[in-house]
């Protein structure tokens, strides 16, 4: 019975209207895959990273992980840290034919670069052997960094679900006046040196999946950064 609604029932559609559990599973994924990564080192600067740039930002990215390093507000040499600890991309692949969901660290096969541009080619694999592969685009234009997913593509049997980056914008409370804002029920600003630990309430519609990402927000005494 299982395997016939498989066969019928559109993944995403499954996830809105009767996947809780499953929402609930990725979440919990994710921080998992977060907390064992808790004796991770602030990244480097990376030694042949991939640069774009415009009239007004320059972007650094680190070249074996399709995330930013850096990036640099031209004219004023204002930087705001990009992802900081060394992180990776985490794809949620499902196995189609015993219905199973796991997550997988993302695996950079190639970039090419041209001036504004920057395509990441990017594969997961499912007990070695290749699930999915998709493009991550990088467009730097004027003050604005555009981020989008290119040319999935799904191997037989498995289906992509989700494709989490762990962050893209860094405040820290050693910077001056470090503040962070999300969106949820009319939104709130927090300033970095007054905050404590804890964690945002369930998303109204997706659950624990969308807890720790409505923030919209970061920034400082110098520079701000909006998603």
């Amino acid at each position: 019975m299982m395997s016939d609604k498989i066969g019928r029932m559109n993944r995403r559609s499954f996830m809105k209207s009767g996947g809780a559990g499953l929402l609930a599973w990725t979440a919990s994924a994710r921080w998992r895959h977060l907390f064992a990564q808790t004796g991770l080192t602030p990244r480097s600067m990376p030694k042949d990273p991939v640069i774009l740039r415009s009239p007004e930002l320059e972007v650094v990215l680190d070249r074996k992980d399709a995330l930013p390093y850096r990036y640099r507000i031209l004219g004023s040499g204002i930087n705001m840290r990009g992802e900081d600890l060394g992180g990776n991309l985490l794809a949620i692949v499902c196995s189609v034919k015993d219905w199973k969901f796991r997550p997988i660290t993302v695996k950079v096969a190639s970039a090419k670069a041209t001036g504004n541009q920057a395509d990441f080619f990017c594969q997961a694999a499912w007990d070695n052997k290749t699930a999915v592969t998709f493009v991550l685009r990088y467009i730097v234009d004027g003050p604005t960094v555009h981020l989008t997913m290119e040319d999935v593509q799904e191997q037989n049997g498995f289906e992509l679900i989700q494709v989490e980056l762990p962050r893209l914008a860094t405040v820290t409370q050693e910077e001056d006046g470090a503040w962070l804002a999300h969106g949820e029920e009319g939104g709130s600003v927090a300033l970095l040196k007054d905050a404590k630990a804890g964690h945002l309430s369930p998303n109204r519609f997706w659950g624990n999946v969308l807890a720790t990402l409505p923030v919209v927000m970061v920034g400082t005494k110098r520079a701000i950064c909006v998603l």
